[in-house]
């Protein structure tokens, strides 16, 4: 459960070839990217592989077909974003449009369009265009994972499935199951800016880590390739030379020390993105580890622990009160193991040949309410022992319900605090000119209960009962009349039920607020209709979650519960001696959001490691 570091933004530069590949309105003097493609590489085809078998072969027939046939399958995506205000959460920002990248993917029997999430974010109107095409046909989304950054969009119009005489049926491509390899070339697909035509571009695979997805919260798998992606390529298609789908481009890196970095998302993160929805209807995301840990890369450190020689692992800090894991770790404990793979004292396992990668890795794999298997060092004695594993609960969540819940009392606006809130009233550079204790609120909190929140007081609007209380704002509001506050829904409540005597809202400076009830409710109709505000609240439904967010197991199974049970005395055990190969850590800079015309723009901090 490492904490969050945000990411920003990159943009490459490829020069010609790029702009050779992005240019393009006048048909009869420049190519499009398909004919650029066979040109320009005769060995490696655009898409996924037909039916048959494909051989890398010289520019044959069947490679083109396939290749055409995958070209057609890309679609070009027309957002238009309406997004809340977070700072004034009865209103919304002026509408914005941007374009982006999109594809035809089959799963289960269900044909949908994948592109990116923060590409039809906060959607009005999202309208998809087929290749060759002049017509626009609306889409809807049916499923959004902000975590990992990807969405599903649905066309209902028929004809949309149709082949017309400019423009075939797009048809589904095949997807790759595993990671692309280092140096392997891809190929990356979309319409970017510089042209409203089909762009292509070439790169290798350079890196294959955990990377912060800077439109989630978290750290999923990422792939690192040196193709250009730019504006307008989120959400394509990244193709492998045997026409298998490999990822899916969605950030760059960019800073004075790099240049041609971007990420796509493999394809191992799409189908479990494309399952879970298959399995629950809906996105509940990935699991988590659901505990802190620091690691063990100390001599010292580890002697103190009475660590057994040959023992590597990192130490528990923590465990989240909200996650099943909590009933099975405690602070102090060492975990040696998770799903069979030995951990190193640099918190790494193996991936692949010469690979290593963090072990929260492991409980990314997860679906929500699995099992995962750990093997720890407690008090002198190896255990093993398993738990489900759960969503990663934030205390500040990066992703909150839309349109934002808020709360109108007497003139006091209340919120759940979120991140896009604290982006909305602080700008890009939030986690420095931020409030201290709400920024610290979002990098180390943690929920006590499955549906906290941290309650503030983003502003007083002024009126006759709240004078002298004007310049409060940013407040963490803690008690209500003595009570502990809960959530949003807690404190309606609780207000909604005084009608007499006093409304005592204690912050967190030690400050107080005191209004009279019923002087307060009085008056609160003509606040809201001095400031345009339409009602005095908007609450989420109340939260339902267990503790393992899994509809189909509300009780421990019998694995589970004997693998608790049994504890396995130290003795010496064979380990396999495996060389250390450490990962290189991106440099700092900005990630980038890829979507043509909108750019949202964060500065990477330090890790925050837990």
């Amino acid at each position: 459960m490492n904490k969050r570091r945000r990411g920003s933004d990159h943009e490459d530069e490829d020069g010609g070839k790029r702009r050779g590949n992005r240019r393009g309105s006048d048909q009869d003097e420049v190519p499009d990217a398909f004919t650029l493609m066979k040109q320009k590489s005769p060995k490696h085809s655009v898409g996924a592989a037909p039916a048959g078998h494909i051989t890398a072969g010289a520019g044959t027939d069947s490679e083109d077909e396939a290749a055409f046939e995958n070209v057609q399958s890309v679609v070009k995506v027309f957002c238009t974003h309406c997004e809340p205000n977070y700072a004034l959460p009865w209103t919304t920002r002026s509408q914005n449009t941007s374009t982006s990248t999109g594809w035809v993917v089959r799963h289960r029997n269900n044909r949908w369009i994948c592109t990116n999430a923060h590409s039809v974010d906060d959607a009005a109107v999202v309208e998809i265009r087929k290749r060759g095409d002049d017509k626009r046909y609306i889409a809807s989304v049916v499923c959004i994972g902000a975590d990992c950054d990807l969405a599903l969009l649905k066309v209902e119009d028929a004809s949309f499935w149709k082949a017309t005489p400019d423009c075939p049926t797009p048809k589904p491509v095949k997807i790759r199951r595993s990671c692309p390899r280092l140096r392997e070339e891809v190929t990356v697909v979309g319409y970017p800016v510089g042209g409203d035509n089909l762009s292509v571009t070439k790169g290798v695979v350079s890196r294959v880590d955990l990377q912060d997805y800077s439109n989630g919260s978290g750290w999923l798998l990422a792939v690192q390739i040196d193709a250009a992606i730019n504006p307008g390529n989120s959400g394509g298609p990244v193709y492998d030379q045997k026409n298998y789908v490999v990822g899916v481009a969605f950030q760059t890196l960019d800073g004075e020390e790099t240049e041609n970095l971007g990420y796509i998302i493999p394809t191992e993160v799409l189908i479990h993105f494309l399952e879970d929805y298959y399995r629950h209807s809906r996105y509940t995301g990935f699991g988590d580890i659901g505990f802190q840990y620091q690691k063990l890369e100390n001599a010292a450190l580890r002697n103190s622990l009475k660590m057994k020689k040959g023992l590597s692992g990192v130490l528990v800090k923590k465990t989240s009160k909200v996650c099943d894991c909590s009933n099975v770790l405690k602070a102090g404990d060492v975990i040696v193991k998770m799903s069979g793979k030995r951990v190193g004292n640099d918190g790494t396992v193996t991936y692949r040949g010469g690979e290593r990668i963090p072990f929260t890795y492991l409980a990314t794999c997860k679906y929500i309410g699995d099992i995962l298997d750990v093997e720890y060092y407690r008090e002198g004695q190896l255990c093993q022992s398993a738990y489900k594993v759960s969503r990663a609960m934030h205390l500040v969540p990066s992703n909150p319900p839309s349109p934002p819940e808020y709360l109108v009392v007497g003139g006091l606006v209340m919120i759940p605090l979120t991140e896009k809130y604290l982006k909305c009233s602080f700008g890009e550079t939030w986690q420095d000119t931020g409030p201290f204790e709400l920024v610290n609120l979002w990098g180390r909190g943690s929920q006590d209960f499955v549906d906290e929140q941290v309650i503030i007081v983003t502003q007083v609007l002024a009126s006759p009962v709240t004078v002298g209380y004007q310049d409060i704002c940013n407040e963490n509001v803690k008690t209500f009349n003595g009570t502990k506050i809960r959530n949003l829904r807690h404190l309606s409540e609780m207000t909604n039920a005084i009608e007499d005597g006093y409304m005592e809202f204690g912050l967190a400076s030690e400050d107080k607020i005191v209004l009279n009830a019923k002087e307060a409710k009085q008056e609160n109709s003509n606040i809201l209709q001095k400031n345009m505000i339409n009602s005095d609240r908007r609450l989420e439904e109340p939260f339902a979650a267990t503790r393992v967010l899994d509809d189909d197991t509300e009780h421990d199974d019998d694995r589970t519960k004997s693998m608790r049970a049994r504890k396995i005395q130290g003795r010496k055990r064979k380990e396999d001696v495996e060389e250390h190969q450490l990962t290189d850590i991106a440099p700092v800079g900005k990630i980038k959001r890829t979507r043509k015309d909108i750019e949202i723009v964060t500065e990477v901090g330090p890790t925050i490691s837990s």
